[in-house]
């Protein structure tokens, strides 16, 4: 037994004795090198809080996605303490409040509220939006589902919710505030990038319950960032070329909506691209998928994607790669992606020589 299997055993037993919080335990990358254990090692072995759902009395709700209870705004309206931190800050709270006293109020008696300020993207999303819901299954069916009024025109919101058969959908209008007698509030891991594999597989089965099911998903996909802003391949046309000798189909997820993007990803068994939204498309593969992450040689990086494909049950492959710029955050930084060493990790990805 290795020195990094040992260290992750101990690890274990110290939190399992704790006996307060599930134990998460993912298995190390299917590529991993020792030399990269600062990357991996605070995901390996953790504990996360048991999915809840938590209740509030009389709690004011803004067009904006802000919670109140007894005039205090609460920190669960945001993804992190730090966002509610420079939220305070920038809005300055007395101001905003003046604001919200003018606004019209409408009375609701059980609200559940699933969002919070990083909701909007696609993978928050999938990742923390979608697991509310599975964790609060059970107040639905009495409550109304209440959203912020950014997402009233969302497909997204409407394809996905759908797919829950989520029928009591409500949206804040842009100048009222909304009073919930009763707010539930679903609570699934400590922050955004963790998952508890129950929730996640839950939502993996709706999602793709009325999808034709691929028991022999053979599909390969590299989704390309080279349509986006930030966080591109710089040598993506390299890339192409070479998974496509690998069989590997390109796709620009911004050209697929989300239920193309469902009923693309619920055949593939093989994904590969760089660290990004895209990425989250994993959620639909068939449990026993390959993914793979291009990803800055960084310990700020996240290991959402390497987490979430843990909870999915699929083998996680990476590549680090250097910026072109060496100052630029791990989430806007350009990579640049060896093409030698992608071929030797797309020979382990499908445990072949190259010849």
């Amino acid at each position: 037994m290795s020195n990094v299997s040992k260290q992750l055993e101990k690890t274990g037993r110290e939190i399992e004795s704790a006996g307060r919080f599930q134990t998460v335990k993912r298995r190390l990358p299917a590529n991993f090198a020792d030399r990269d254990l600062e990357l991996f090692e605070g995901d390996l072995v953790k504990k996360i809080p048991q999915p809840q759902v938590v209740e509030f009395e009389n709690v004011k709700i803004t067009a904006e996605g802000i919670l109140f209870r007894d005039g205090l705004m609460m920190p669960e309206s945001f993804a992190r303490l730090e966002n509610f931190r420079r939220w305070r800050r920038k809005r300055r709270n007395k101001r905003y409040e003046e604001v919200l006293r003018a606004r019209p109020v409408r009375e609701l008696e059980r609200v559940v509220w699933v969002t919070d300020d990083w909701s909007k993207g696609y993978f928050h999303w999938l990742a923390d939006v979608l697991p509310k819901l599975v964790i609060a299954a059970d107040r639905l069916s009495h409550s109304t589902i209440l959203l912020p009024a950014r997402f009233a025109d969302s497909e997204l919101v409407k394809d996905s919710f759908g797919r829950f058969g989520v029928g009591d959908l409500e949206f804040i209008n842009e100048n009222e505030t909304v009073i919930a007698h009763r707010l539930y509030l679903p609570v699934h891991a400590a922050e955004s990038g963790d998952f508890d594999e129950a929730t996640v597989d839950e939502i993996r089965r709706i999602m793709t319950v009325d999808i034709p099911q691929d028991h022999n998903p053979n599909k390969r996909i590299y989704i390309s960032r080279s349509l986006a802003k930030r966080r591109k391949v710089v040598n993506d046309d390299e890339v192409s070329t070479i998974l496509a000798d690998f069989g590997f189909e390109t796709v620009f997820a911004e050209n697929l909506s989300f239920a193309e993007q469902a009923d693309l990803f619920s055949s593939v068994g093989y994904l590969v691209s760089i660290h990004g939204a895209g990425l989250s498309n994993m959620l639909f593969m068939p449990a026993g998928g390959r993914v793979m992450e291009f990803r800055k040689n960084d310990p700020r990086v996240s290991n959402c994607f390497f987490n979430m494909a843990s909870a999915l049950e699929h083998e996680y492959y990476y590549q680090l790669c250097p910026a072109t710029d060496k100052a630029q955050a791990p989430y806007s930084a350009d990579l640049v992606v060896d093409s030698q060493l992608l071929i030797d990790n797309l020979a382990r990805f499908f445990r072949e020589e190259i010849c």
